[in-house]
């Protein structure tokens, strides 16, 4: 089983994205910021598991937030399964106070083991903490270091188009994988709306 959790601050998001801009305009980005950050969710996480997505549901709530003109707050959860068996939650947000940011994501294994990722940014914005728990007090622990988009594998990703184009990589993934993230990217945005 997993869980995914990111939560940014109202404020921080809202100079990103304000509600005057593409993330809210669902003819432009196809859904709200939070449907923006699920969708990526879910493809990280096919990837992850390498196990295609057999269902999701998913639900929202919208408000204003008090002292943030042109933004929406939010918080969204999604319940997911995989065709290997792997279930999941993941839940985004922006209501949750300045210094609160972070992203976590957990992996309970069939082993009795557990994987923790933290990423909390007013800590430290290049690092990620990975705990892998064994049994008992068995622990290991690393330090993983991202910066800018690397973080969150935009350049790899292009990286790897680009090379995929020119012939010097067999591509990961095909139109078949595109189909499916948006039959789920569908889902998603009936879910919310």
């Amino acid at each position: 089983a997993i869980t995914f959790r990111e939560f940014i601050a109202a404020e921080d998001l809202a100079e990103q994205w304000p509600l005057s801009g593409w993330a809210w305009d669902i003819e432009k980005a196809g859904g709200y910021p939070d449907y923006t950050l699920s969708v990526w969710s879910l493809d990280m996480l096919q990837w992850f598991f390498d196990s295609p997505i057999e269902n999701v549901e998913w639900t929202a709530n919208y408000m204003p937030i008090e002292g943030i003109d042109d933004f929406k707050g939010y918080q969204t959860v999604g319940i997911m399964k995989f065709a290997n068996g792997v279930v999941g939650t993941t839940m985004v947000g922006s209501t949750v106070a300045k210094g609160l940011d972070l992203s976590r994501f957990e992996i309970f294994g069939n082993n009795g083991k557990t994987i923790l990722v933290d990423w909390i940014p007013s800590i430290n914005p290049i690092i990620f903490d990975v705990t892998l728990f064994g049994k008992g007090d068995d622990k290991e622990n690393w330090q993983v270091e991202g910066k800018g988009p690397n973080i969150w594998g935009h350049k790899q990703m292009i990286t790897h188009f680009v090379q995929a184009c020119l012939g010097n990589e067999k591509a990961q993934y095909d139109y078949k994988a595109a189909i499916a993230a948006q039959k789920w990217s569908d889902k998603i945005v009936t879910d919310l709306m």
